[in-house]
């Protein structure tokens, strides 16, 4: 079609139908990233699962015995001591690190019922993560692409603004 095709109105419909679909933009090359709700779901169980025995060794926590403490609640005390969330953005963070020695060491005992609150209130957000992921399946809302490999706390916070966002605090309310 050269330029002067263009300022000629079409005479029917047909023809702006045609004229309209020749301007039309090309197929993407790639297909867009389909983000899967099942593989979502999946993530978020065992994840709130793998939190769940954390959780429960830092409320069962006897600052007098000798047993090591798992890597995670390590890496939650930590955080917590350092002012972060769990788990921290930046795990190479500076007070992060030395807090994680400090952890390790078992220095840090004193902080387990604030640890263990950080990994209860973590737990939450993923269970209501799962229900708002629920509804927004059952509304066949797309979740955003870049949502793709989010890590999964990061991931159920997302969720739930998203939840939010669209119907409201009921759906995020416990």
């Amino acid at each position: 079609m050269n330029s002067d095709d263009q300022n000629i109105p079409p005479d029917d419909f047909d023809d702006l139908i045609a004229q309209s679909e020749a301007d039309w933009p090309s197929e993407p090359s790639q297909p867009a990233t389909i983000i899967a709700i099942p593989r979502i779901r999946r993530l978020l169980r065992e994840y709130s699962r793998a939190l769940i025995p954390v959780r429960d060794e830092l409320r069962d926590l006897d600052p007098r015995s000798d047993r090591e403490l798992s890597p995670l609640a390590c890496q939650v005390l930590a955080a917590v001591t350092a002012g972060l969330r769990f788990p921290p953005e930046d795990p190479h963070h500076s007070a992060y690190r030395r807090r994680l020695q400090q952890a390790e060491a078992r220095n840090l005992d004193q902080y387990a019922i604030d640890a263990f609150e950080e990994v209860s209130a973590l737990i939450d957000i993923i269970e209501k993560a799962r229900a708002s992921l629920h509804l927004l399946d059952e509304f066949d809302l797309r979740l955003p692409e870049t949502w793709a490999n989010l890590p999964q706390a990061m991931l159920a916070r997302s969720i739930n603004a998203h939840a939010f966002a669209v119907f409201g605090s009921a759906v995020v309310r416990s």
